[in-house]
């Protein structure tokens, strides 16, 4: 469960520093997949998610190669959302069982609430729309920070 939650928070997150991404999503792909791997006996949402993350994967290597082409970027991130939820809803299933709905119905609450935003900063980004993006970006990014917080809290309770 620390592979995936380590993986979550890379795809979550773009750190970077002097424009070199200290958070790669290629690597954060690797471990998702590898911690699905691992998990999908659990149920089917893992099983789809691992299916997900290696179309992910291949999208991440084409936006490497054509240098970060807005269409690229695009297509990852509808291919994202869903391989997110299917790890979103897999973790809240297991965190279900142990009798947490609290942490479950935060945890796809926050999900939605991300999906959104992600959808708003795309369309802004189609549009230049500068200063509402990074609104946009500033509200996804205290928004993951909440998913991983409670997603963190999930991993630590099915221990």
């Amino acid at each position: 469960m620390d592979k995936l939650w380590w993986g979550v928070m890379m795809m979550l997150f773009d750190v970077r520093i002097f424009r070199f991404d200290i958070l790669p999503d290629i690597v954060g792909i690797i471990l998702i997949y590898i911690a699905v791997t691992e998990l999908e006996g659990y149920n089917e949402d893992f099983k789809n998610a691992k299916s997900l993350s290696v179309i992910v994967g291949i999208l991440i290597l084409l936006r490497f190669i054509f240098r970060s082409s807005l269409l690229f970027l695009t297509i990852e991130v509808i291919v994202t959302i869903p391989m997110i939820y299917f790890i979103f809803n897999g973790v809240s299933n297991l965190v279900l069982r142990v009798g947490y709905d609290n942490i479950s119905e935060k945890l796809l609450n926050y999900f939605r609430i991300y999906v959104v935003l992600i959808i708003c900063m795309l369309t802004l980004r189609l549009f230049r729309s500068g200063v509402i993006l990074v609104m946009a970006e500033l509200g996804i990014n205290i928004v993951a920070i909440l998913v991983c917080v409670t997603f963190y809290k999930a991993k630590e309770l099915v221990k």
